[in-house]
């Protein structure tokens, strides 16, 4: 763990400095949205991961993680402060399972449209709730409607928390088949990519299942997302 905050801190300090030098200004000011959010990483290996944005409902959870450990995958679930309060169950056994979690907001709100203290404040809630649950703090999180508002980000920026979006989206949210969803993804997928799905749609967990099948065939894996924060 000590190891790890060690790492944590310099990858900080390093971006900080990296982005000092291509500003050339005294203050961070972000201005493309592309500065700091982690969509894809960089590998010349067949890994992936899986993002799994968990806010509402969870009719389909506990079918998610019978996928992921039929194919021994590793998965992220992006965790909604208030969903994890009203579902301990399923966060220790998403934790048993070994996935990890980072925060997706306490109670998602729109964070374009608070201010920053208001912002700092559901933050910190977050990564509270998940840390009584998990006894583990990933400085990750998923942005609520995957906002990509520029005066967020710097807050982000500035408390040192990494922002996770993704290069390839699912869209299990518009009723998609699952036929269809793993057809998308798979003509689209290289090392690298962030896939992202949501807990409770209904077609998600057999999207999942067809996609890591083909995923196995061609000797791709997903991996924890600690791997590209820590190492």
């Amino acid at each position: 763990m000590r190891r790890n905050l060690i790492k944590w801190c310099c990858f900080s300090i390093l971006l900080i400095a990296a982005f000092f030098l291509l500003s050339g200004k005294e203050t961070a000011v972000f201005s493309e949205k592309e500065d700091i959010i982690i969509r894809r990483f960089s590998t010349d290996k067949r890994e992936v991961i899986i993002l799994i944005e968990t806010a509402f409902g969870n009719d389909h959870t506990a079918e998610i993680l019978e996928v992921l450990k039929k194919h021994r995958a590793k998965a992220c679930f992006a965790v909604m402060g208030l969903w994890a309060e009203e579902n301990p169950d399923s966060v220790n056994k998403i934790t048993e399972n070994g996935h990890d979690m980072i925060s997706h907001s306490m109670h998602h709100p729109h964070y374009s449209e608070l201010s920053e203290e208001e912002i700092k404040k559901d933050m910190a809630l977050s990564f509270l709730q998940l840390k009584e649950l998990t006894a583990e703090e990933i400085p990750a999180i998923h942005l609520p409607f995957c906002e990509e508002d520029e005066r967020v980000l710097q807050v982000l920026f500035e408390n040192g928390i990494v922002p996770i979006g993704c290069g390839i989206d699912s869209l299990d949210y518009t009723g998609l088949s699952s036929e269809k969803m793993a057809e998308d993804i798979l003509i689209k997928i290289k090392g690298g990519e962030i896939i992202l799905f949501r807990n409770n749609c209904e077609n998600t967990a057999k999207a999942i299942d067809l996609m890591l099948t083909e995923m196995d065939k061609r000797h791709y894996r997903s991996i924890s997302i600690k791997k590209i924060l820590f190492e």
